[in-house]
């Protein structure tokens, strides 16, 4: 039986452990040593680095975001709220758990949790005065459910599972095992987390199949409960396809994964790491560049909705493409469409791309994308080529009703002294469809619908999704050092300093440019929301590096993006209630 049921006290030791681990510093992780005390042969392992570093970490996050009272307690704290003597515990060093199988029949699921403790038997004795210390004792969890510890070295070993515990022995070589799942990928992110989970791929291939079906048939059933309300897709059965070989890819392909957290007083910052087996197809295309460049340096620096930057060194991206359309059953022949990425053979032409949505001044409803400018280096005649070869030959094709055709103009304009082609992508329908369409192309891409310039520049092309040679002319004044740019922007700099070593993909969401579009309308639904302070929020960004088979993405939120979510959130909440019982209009925040 996948994913057994888990009993009162298994469930307590799981949030014993998250309870210390919920705050974690953006600072270099100390105290990952649970990596050598934990059982080599865990299907998922979850550590944190020293338990002195959780509280004073916590303690500067609260403070950079101002507010003290969002969580009073430090993370520590939750062992004496449970009953559990904090004196007994080695804050120098880290805590895990482990989760041994998948495949359980009993209500004694094989969960091991390890808390590092400096007087074993004033812990014990925290469960009451006549809990034997030598050997294996049962003893009533605080959360209820019977529980079973004992002495291991400098850990304390607790599980609802008595042969567990019986069983468990120190230094099994976890540490050595683990690295070699993870990778230089996964390790890195071991080494920065202060908190981290461990998912054994190649450990789990016995239960490869069950656990495929498990998802599925999880899978299958959100899309019925969306069919029961109206909203069923008419793609969920190549959905739910694609869902279960995307899995099998995993299992094929992955030896290890990893997902780590960083906090302080920077933000926070979720990292997540794939490793592919030794031999494995997708990993022999993911060598890794020796450096990454950030593509942005040739985006002029305004404020934007949106910014990317995607170095293909180290990438070999086109046969990436299609050895895992393959794998899922994409068909590249059919293409992606006009004027969107890449396909095919314009992959074989370019190194790299950035991009950049800037906001237009007639707001959300002149189009969402209509000032979005894409810069993809390599050949540029030969990428021009290309895609005129892309859009000319595309036939119009009828997806649910809408008839989709391109539309290709060479040498329509002179911009900067640069010959550029014209393009456009026209969709029709029904009459009763035709202000749906027209509705659907002005909120993405304005009245005109999508359509744009494509021109070859020093090092590659340019190419807009409207024919705005404004933009064009600052995006080439940018290129030329002649205006501020993207890639030299401090703000994003600083965001650059919590992405993994080496990013070849930059991305970042302008929280206070999309604040200034639809803060307004947040506004109506939240009276006395502060515009002005969403306006000035830092971007987040996400970033990811690759390296010998191995990829690293990290999200990264600063804090005052914590800050704002955390002051709507209870402001919300407070709505809610009503403000019942306040003689007064209560404080905004």
């Amino acid at each position: 039986m996948i994913f057994a049921r888990v009993p009162t006290a298994a469930a307590a030791s799981v949030f014993l452990l998250a309870a210390i681990t919920l705050n974690a510093p953006l600072a270099r992780a100390q105290g990952t040593e649970i990596l050598s005390a934990a059982p080599r042969d865990a299907k998922v392992l979850i550590g944190t680095s020293r338990l002195s570093d959780l509280d004073k970490n916590w303690s500067s996050l609260m403070a950079a975001i101002d507010m003290d009272g969002l969580i009073p307690f430090a993370p520590t704290d939750a062992f004496s709220q449970m009953g559990l003597d904090p004196a007994a515990f080695d804050r120098t060093r880290s805590a895990g758990l482990a989760v041994m199988d998948f495949e359980s029949d009993g209500d004694e699921p094989p969960v091991l949790v390890l808390l590092p403790v400096s007087d074993y038997a004033k812990w014990a004795k925290s469960f009451g005065p006549d809990v034997a210390i030598d050997g294996v004792a049962e003893v009533a969890f605080p959360m209820g459910g019977p529980a079973f510890i004992r002495s291991a070295g400098k850990y304390a070993v607790m599980s609802p599972n008595r042969a567990l515990v019986e069983a468990y022995a120190p230094r099994q070589g976890a540490a050595e095992h683990f690295g070699k799942r993870l990778g230089p990928v996964g390790n890195g992110v071991i080494e920065r987390a202060q908190v981290f989970a461990i998912v054994d791929f190649e450990g789990l291939a016995p239960m490869r199949k069950q656990i495929i079906e498990s998802i599925t048939e999880a899978v299958s059933d959100q899309m019925a409960m969306a069919g029961a309300m109206g909203m069923g897709l008419p793609a969920a059965d190549q959905f739910a396809r694609m869902n279960e070989a995307l899995w099998a890819m995993l299992f094929d392909e992955c030896s290890g994964v990893v997902a780590g957290l960083r906090f302080g007083d920077r933000g926070m910052a979720v990292d997540l790491a794939i490793q592919t087996r030794e031999g494995s197809e997708i990993g022999a295309l993911l060598p890794g560049p020796e450096k990454s460049r950030n593509l942005l340096a040739g985006m002029e620096d305004a404020p934007f909705l949106m910014a990317m930057s995607l170095d293909y060194g180290g990438l070999k991206v086109g046969a990436l493409v299609d050895a895992i359309s393959k794998r899922l059953g994409i068909d590249q022949a059919a293409g992606g469409q006009p004027g969107a990425m890449p396909t095919a053979e314009l992959w074989r032409h370019s190194d790299g791309m950035s991009m950049a949505v800037y906001p237009s001044p007639g707001g959300m409803f002149a189009g969402l994308l209509s000032r979005s400018v894409m810069m993809m280096s390599g050949d540029g005649e030969k990428i021009v080529a290309a895609f005129r070869d892309l859009m000319s030959a595309l036939p119009p094709t009828d997806a649910g009703g809408v008839t989709v055709s391109a539309e290709y103009t060479p040498a329509a304009k002179q911009i900067g002294g640069i010959s550029a082609d014209a393009y456009a992508v026209r969709m029709s329908g029904p009459a009763e469809m035709t202000a749906q369409i027209q509705q659907m192309q002005q909120m993405m891409y304005g009245p005109a619908g999508l359509q744009g310039y494509i021109l070859p520049v020093k090092g590659g092309v340019l190419q807009t999704t409207s024919r705005n040679t404004e933009l064009i002319e600052k995006t080439l004044a940018a290129m030329r050092g002649e205006a501020a740019r993207l890639g030299d922007n401090r703000v994003l700099a600083a965001v650059d300093a919590l992405f993994p070593p080496n990013p070849s993909l930059r991305c970042y969401l302008g929280l206070g440019s999309i604040s200034n579009m639809v803060g307004p309308f947040i506004a109506m639904g939240m009276p006395g929301l502060d515009i002005n302070e969403l306006k000035a929020l830092p971007p987040v960004g996400m970033g990811a590096s690759v390296s010998r088979g191995g990829i690293v993405g990290s999200l990264v939120i600063p804090a005052p993006v914590i800050k704002t979510i955390a002051e709507m959130a209870q402001q919300f909440a407070g709505d809610l209630m009503g403000g019942e019982g306040d003689d007064e209009e209560p404080p905004l925040f």
